[in-house]
C-alpha cells in the first residue's frame, strides 16, 4: 500500500501541534463509502522495556469478515507519550505495516481518535492524510465533548457534541 509522508517524525511536541495544524484543513470530517469490498482494522502495542512498539493491521472481506491478510511491523519507539499526540507516537510503526499489505482497503478501523479530537486531528485523521484513505476513530475514551449516553439495543449511537459542533 502507498504511503505519503508529507513531514518528517522526527519532531518536538511544539512541531507536532504544529503539523496537526496544517493537517485540519485538509480532513473531510464525513463521507460515504459505496460498495467496500475490504476493511483494514488496525491497532498499536508497546514493550516499554525493549523500548518497541508494535502495529498490527487485519484485511477483512466485506461483509463476509474473512481474514483475507494481517501484517505485524515492529519498530523502535521514537515518540513520549502525549495526550492528543497519539499519531506521532503510534503512526510511523503503523504506517509501515500498511506499507506491507498487498490489499488496499476501501477502509480503516483504528483505535484512536478521528475528528473528535482537540485539534481535529487524531490518528485516524493523520492515517487517513498519510493513505489517501477514509479512516474511521475508534476509541476507548473521550478527549473532548459532550453526549447523551446511547440505549441498550444493538447499533444505538449518540452524537458527540463539542465547541466545533457534533
Amino acid at each position: 500500500m502507498k504511503v505519503r509522508c508529507f513531514h518528517p517524525w522526527n519532531v518536538t511536541p511544539q512541531e507536532a501541534l504544529m503539523i496537526q495544524a496544517h493537517m485540519r484543513d485538509a480532513v473531510i470530517p464525513r463521507g460515504r463509502v459505496s460498495r467496500p469490498a475490504l476493511i483494514a482494522g488496525a491497532d498499536a502495542a508497546f514493550d516499554l522495556e525493549k523500548n518497541q512498539i508494535y502495529a498490527a493491521l487485519v484485511v477483512l472481506s466485506f461483509p463476509a469478515l474473512e481474514i483475507v491478510e494481517t501484517v505485524v511491523h515492529r519498530t523502535r519507539l521514537r515518540f513520549p507519550y502525549i495526550p492528543g499526540l497519539l499519531s506521532f507516537r503510534e503512526a510511523p510503526a503503523l504506517l509501515g505495516a500498511f506499507e506491507r499489505l498487498r490489499h488496499d482497503p476501501d477502509v480503516i478501523v483504528i483505535d484512536g481518535h478521528g475528528h473528535s479530537h482537540p485539534r481535529q486531528t487524531g490518528i485516524a485523521c493523520h492515517i487517513g492524510l498519510c493513505l489517501d484513505r477514509p479512516v474511521i476513530g475508534c476509541a476507548k475514551s473521550r478527549l473532548i465533548g459532550e453526549f447523551r449516553e446511547p440505549g441498550q439495543d444493538r447499533g444505538a449511537r449518540a452524537k458527540l457534541y463539542n465547541e466545533h459542533g457534533a
